[in-house]
């Protein structure tokens, strides 16, 4: 038996710690999608509801962080806000995404023996596809999430959790 091996998994059984920390990813990254929509309603000076009919409808976070990105261009701030500071948290957000996507579209994997969360990335070259998963890294990339969303609540007034 090779126990050198990686094997595809359906769970995180073997790794509650980074189980826990994916599932407070994905709590992270609604509440910035929400904000980053709440932004957009901000931008284009349209009810809440309104740009999340709209929000929704874009297929991907990275299609929905250029549409807003466009719309700032284009802004003219009435209120005077921090457009800066708000561009550079979209920025962060979307830098971010990156290690988000590979989380979520990757293989997940353990290795046979001591039982090492990885990811797969088919993309890459062979012999390169192999990312190991730490709880830590997890939970680093949650807090660095919340805290540009966290700054983006404070530099867009009115953010209103929709009923």
């Amino acid at each position: 038996m090779n126990d050198d091996r990686y094997d595809e998994i359906s769970n995180l059984d073997h790794d509650p710690g980074t189980a826990t920390a994916l599932g407070n990813m994905i709590v992270s990254w609604s509440k910035a999608e929400a904000m980053l929509c709440m932004c957009m309603a901000e931008v284009m000076a349209i009810h809440p509801d309104k740009a999340i009919l709209i929000f929704s409808r874009v297929p991907n976070l990275e299609s929905k962080i250029k549409m807003l990105s466009s719309l700032l261009e284009a802004w003219d701030n009435p209120k005077n806000l921090n457009k800066e500071d708000i561009v550079q948290c979209i920025c962060s957000l979307s830098k971010l995404s990156k290690t988000r996507n590979d989380w979520v579209h990757c293989l997940w994997a353990k290795h046979a023996r001591t039982k090492r969360t990885v990811i797969v990335d088919d993309r890459k070259q062979p012999g390169n596809r192999l990312t190991i998963v730490h709880e830590n890294a997890v939970k680093n990339h949650n807090a660095a999430v919340n805290e540009q969303t966290e700054k983006l609540i404070a530099l867009v007034p009115g953010y209103i959790l929709p009923d």
